[in-house]
C-alpha cells in the first residue's frame, strides 16, 4: 500500500514511516525538511507526490434511487415473504467515488460543486445543526456516518435482495433530475423555529 505521511520527519511521523516500511508499505514522506514538499509549482508538486496513495481519494458510494427503495418497502408492506425477518442490503447498482456522485448531482442541477475537505467531526456538527433547525435537514448524521465509512458492500449477515427487487436504476442525469426538488432557495418556512 502507498501511504502519504505528513510530518514524516518529526518524532511521531518518523516512527510511523519506519513501521509502515517495516510492514512492507511504501511511505511517501511529506515534509518541509526532507522528502516531498510543496515546491515552486505549488499544489501540483504535492498532487504528484501523493498520486496513488491510499486514503487520499473519495470514499466509494453506491447511490440508490428513491423509486428503487420505495419498490422494496412496498413489497415488504404488502407481505412479500422473501423479505420477512431479514436484514437486507439496499445499495445502488453502480459504485463510484463520492466526488463523482456529487459532480453528477451538481451537473443535473446546473451547479458547480465546491469541495472543501473538513474533518468528519465538522460534518457531524453541521448535520446535527441541520437536524435541530430544519424540518427537512440538508444532511443527517446517519448520512455522514455512511459516507465516512464508505459503505459499498453489505455486512456478511445481510441477505441479498431477490433479483426482481434489486435496485437497478442507473445514477444518470435523467434519474437525478427526476429526483431533484423544484428549484428555489431556502426560507424561514424551512426552519423549525419559524413555525
Amino acid at each position: 500500500m502507498r501511504i502519504a505521511v505528513t510530518g514524516g520527519t518529526g518524532f511521531v511521523g518518523s516512527h510511523l514511516v519506519d513501521r509502515l516500511r517495516a510492514d512492507g508499505h511504501e511511505a511517501v514522506v511529506i515534509s518541509r525538511r526532507t522528502g516531498h514538499t510543496v515546491g515552486p509549482s505549488g499544489a501540483a508538486d504535492l498532487a504528484e507526490a501523493v498520486r496513488g496513495c491510499d486514503g487520499l481519494r473519495d470514499r466509494p458510494v453506491r447511490p440508490v434511487a428513491v423509486d428503487d427503495v420505495a419498490r422494496i418497502l412496498e413489497a415488504a408492506a404488502l407481505g412479500d415473504r422473501r423479505l420477512a425477518k431479514e436484514t437486507l442490503a439496499v445499495l445502488g447498482p453502480e459504485t463510484m467515488p463520492l466526488g463523482e456522485a456529487v459532480r453528477r448531482v451538481a451537473l443535473a442541477a446546473g451547479q458547480s460543486p465546491l469541495f472543501i475537505r473538513l474533518p468528519i467531526a465538522a460534518h457531524l456538527l453541521i448535520a446535527r445543526l441541520a437536524e435541530w433547525t430544519m424540518h427537512v435537514p440538508l444532511i443527517a448524521t446517519a448520512q455522514v456516518h455512511i459516507l465516512a465509512e464508505g459503505v459499498v458492500e453489505p455486512l456478511p449477515f445481510a441477505t441479498e435482495l431477490p433479483e426482481d427487487l434489486a435496485p437497478a436504476t442507473p445514477f444518470d442525469l435523467a434519474t437525478i433530475r427526476r429526483g431533484l426538488p423544484e428549484p428555489g432557495g431556502f426560507g424561514r418556512a424551512d426552519l423549525r423555529c419559524a413555525t
